[in-house]
């Protein structure tokens, strides 16, 4: 091996949708989208010996961590794959690519993918006291796929940086008519598609179709000194048993710039309940704020990022 060659570089990944140079993004790690087949067994004569054999094969879903602060044509997927409208017949099928490259960013292999679905898309624990940048796991899958060969071309020049200015310590909670402003913490969440394979003929690989959304439940942290309204909340709703239509609200998670001053972009909360209130775990003496943890359900989550400075 000369001395000039080197193994691939670890994070030199490049994605892209529908072949828009716009919809480029960074990405921070790729897995999966490899090809599995299904194996059979049959039992020949009286022997018990058995013959193995391939039936249907299926490809691997793919899940690329990516920063959204930089990826506007992957919000407009992740929210045309989760928001149901007249006009969206399409159920968000992409064709798109993930270019790999080597330490020095020369492209070496570019991984293609056609009519993908997006089944799973992970927010990261959103806390007021984390530093490190935010990255979102997207998990999609293809119906079909190929590999080509690349030959040397740089993927540098496009910005990778801006992905970076998504941090978890910049967001904003709200339910509407209580005191969120105290909220420090937003646990991990995904929202689910659930997909169905449908096998036809003779063809190996089955057709993808939609069958549902999963909407997750929130478990958020606030201050206990200003928790009132959620402990008011909690007995009207869960201790004295009052109404659904009645006790269910509306809010928003948003996912704010460096600065604070401006969403990148939104969280619509549809229908939201609380279900669990408790104190966390307090030590004695300890120099710790005092806090309480409150457990949400949701009906439906909208992403909108109209308006983000995204563009």
């Amino acid at each position: 091996m000369s001395v000039d060659t080197r193994a691939y570089s670890a994070g030199q990944f490049l994605f892209t949708l529908d072949s828009d140079a716009a919809a480029t993004g960074w990405l921070k790690s790729v897995d999966g989208g490899g090809i599995k087949g299904s194996v059979i067994q049959e039992n020949i004569g009286p022997d018990f010996v058995q013959i193995k054999h391939l039936a249907t094969v299926e490809i691997e879903p793919l899940t690329v961590e990516v920063g959204l602060s930089g990826s506007k044509s992957i919000l407009e997927w992740i929210q045309e794959s989760f928001t149901r409208s007249k006009k969206s017949e399409r159920f968000s099928r992409r064709n798109g690519s993930i270019i790999h490259a080597d330490y020095n960013q020369k492209a070496t292999m570019e991984y293609w993918f056609y009519e993908a679905l997006i089944s799973e898309v992970s927010f990261p624990t959103l806390d007021g006291s984390s530093t490190s940048p935010a990255y979102a796991t997207v998990k999609f899958q293809p119906e079909r796929f190929e590999t080509k060969s690349k030959d040397g071309i740089s993927i540098q020049g496009f910005d990778k940086q801006r992905q970076k200015l998504w941090s978890p310590s910049n967001f904003r909670f709200n339910i509407d008519g209580l005191n969120c402003r105290h909220v420090n913490k937003v646990e991990s969440f995904t929202i689910k598609q659930k997909i169905k394979p449908l096998y036809f003929g003779t063809s190996r690989f089955p057709e993808l179709e939609p069958a549902g959304i999963e909407i997750p439940n929130l478990t958020v942290t606030t201050a206990s000194a200003y928790a009132d309204d959620f402990i008011k909340w909690h007995q009207d709703f869960v201790v004295k048993g009052g109404k659904d239509p009645e006790f269910q609200k509306t809010g928003s998670i948003e996912f704010l710039d460096p600065q604070t001053q401006s969403a990148i972009f939104t969280i619509k909360l549809d229908k939201v309940g609380i279900n669990h209130l408790n104190v966390e775990k307090s030590e004695g003496d300890a120099d710790a704020i005092k806090r309480t943890k409150v457990e949400l359900f949701v009906e439906s989550m909208n992403l909108e990022i109209s308006g983000s400075g995204l563009d």
